[in-house]
Formats: structure tokens, sequence, C-alpha cells
């Protein structure tokens, strides 16, 4: 007899619930070691599946949904880009690494945005592919202007057009930016950009049990946590729905509205009237 044999099982093998379920498998995965296997074929099957659904749902229901209420300090990386100096004195891998992360921060991009137009995006509008679009609005600080560095990259970097195919669409063109510093002509992938896009993450101050961060994730808290409405960060963002942020991007649940100042003072309130809407 096995050791694994001794054990006495904390399910019952009789009960198909749910729940039960869920015990077979957790004891499968601590005592004999076993991993989970995707199947490629048949994965959408099973995420339809009933008894799926209700083993999913039997999850959640045992789960409480922690409160997100971190802290993040973004000076640290800001003064390490600031102090490297302007655009064109800087190394060309400081260079690159410096726009992938102001322009990840400034228009909430992925690294995979950055890489190339993404041509199978998770939003979309009525079942089509979209065009996503983004304003970025001049920094009182130049070297932390995305334009800015972006500009100088392309002028010491980028200054060749590099064309590659469209994964998808054979009549479409793609300019990727981003290249190699050994080889110009060469265009970096999102692997990389991201790689570049870390660098600069690592140097954000944060508490130590606190969540990965992601650019995009924390440019949005930290605009929330300034006072921009929600309404301006998702259409930024390009979000389908507000709850696309609160639940996936949003970092903290923390504002910057003093609610206790303005519930609890004494100044005259303005008379509410009511709306009908027909």
């Amino acid at each position: 007899m096995s050791k694994h044999d001794s054990l006495e099982p904390d399910y019952d093998p009789f009960d198909s619930s749910p729940m039960q379920l869920a015990k077979y498998l957790a004891d499968q995965h601590t005592v004999r070691k076993l991993k989970s296997l995707h199947s490629t074929h048949d994965r959408n099957d099973i995420r339809t599946s009933t008894i799926y659904l209700e083993f999913m749902k039997a999850l959640r229901s045992q789960t409480i949904q922690p409160t997100k209420h971190w802290t993040y300090n973004i000076s640290p990386a800001i003064e390490s880009l600031l102090t490297l100096g302007p655009n064109i004195t800087i190394t060309e891998e400081q260079l690159t690494v410096k726009t992938c992360w102001l322009l990840a921060m400034a228009g909430f991009l992925r690294h995979s945005d950055l890489s190339l137009p993404t041509y199978m995006p998770p939003e979309k509008r009525r079942s089509q592919r979209i065009v996503k679009t983004i304003t970025t609005h001049p920094h009182y600080n130049l070297l932390l202007y995305p334009v800015t560095a972006f500009e100088a990259c392309k002028s010491r970097i980028a200054y060749s057009t590099r064309i590659t195919e469209h994964p998808i669409f054979p009549n479409q063109q793609l300019h990727r930016f981003f290249r190699f510093i050994q080889g110009y002509r060469i265009s970096i992938g999102a692997e990389r950009i991201s790689h570049r896009i870390k660098q600069i993450m690592v140097r954000v101050a944060k508490p130590a049990q606190a969540p990965v961060l992601k650019a995009r994730g924390l440019a949005a808290t930290l605009a929330a946590q300034a006072g921009v409405s929600v309404d301006n960060i998702v259409a930024h963002g390009f979000w389908p729905s507000c709850d696309i942020f609160e639940h996936y991007y949003c970092l903290s649940s923390a504002t910057s509205t003093k609610f206790s100042v303005s519930s609890l003072d004494q100044q005259p309130r303005l008379r509410l009237t009511k709306c009908n809407v027909m």
C-alpha cells in the first residue's frame, strides 16, 4: 500500500455534487501532485457544460472577494526617468524603455498594443473589430511627455520604415515601431516590449502583499485616485463598460473625494428636485 492510499480522503467519492468535486480535485492536486490538462479541441464544450458552470458557481459561492485598497508610489519610477536626462543624450536602450513605459501609462496600452495593431482585440462593438485611438495631451515636463519620447525614438532608432504583413488581413500592412538596438531594421515583439516596461514598473513602490503591477492597471488606478471620473477613464481605456475597469484593472478602491467632509459639514444644501423620465 502506498502512502497516498493510506490517507483518508476529505471528500465523498459517491457524491457528485460540485462541492465534493472541488474537494476531489484539490486532493488530487495536493496529495498526488496531478496537474490539470486543458483540451484545445474541447475547451468550448467544457466551458459551456452544465457541470462545469455549476462547479465554478460553487467555487465562487465559497469565496469572499478581498477588498482592493493598495497604495502605490510612482515617484521612484518618475525620478529614475528624470535622472536619465534629455532624450537626445540617453542611450538607445534607455530611450526605448522610457518610450514603452510612457506610452503604456499615458495611453492605457498593453504591450501587444505597442507591438502591433491588435488584430483580434478583446474590445469589440456589435461583434466587429474596432480601431482604438488614443489622444495624448502635453505634459508640463517635456522629459515625461510621451510624444517627445516617441519623436526622439523615431529620429534616433526607427528612422527607417519597417513594414510587415498583417497576420489576418493580407491586404493590410503593419508599420512596426520598436526595434532591436543591435539592428534597427528588425522589430521587437510584445514579449520584449513587456520586458522593457517591467524595467520601470519594478521601481514603483508598493506594499509587499500587493499584486503584480501592469502599466495599464496602474495608470487607470492613479487617474481615478487623482479625481478623474470613471467615465473618462473607461473612454480613454476603450473599455466597453465600467465593470471591466472596476473588476480587472482598478487596483484600489480608494478615491480622492473626502466624503466625510462632504457628508458631515453644515453648509447649506441645494434643494433636490425630482425628474420624471417618460
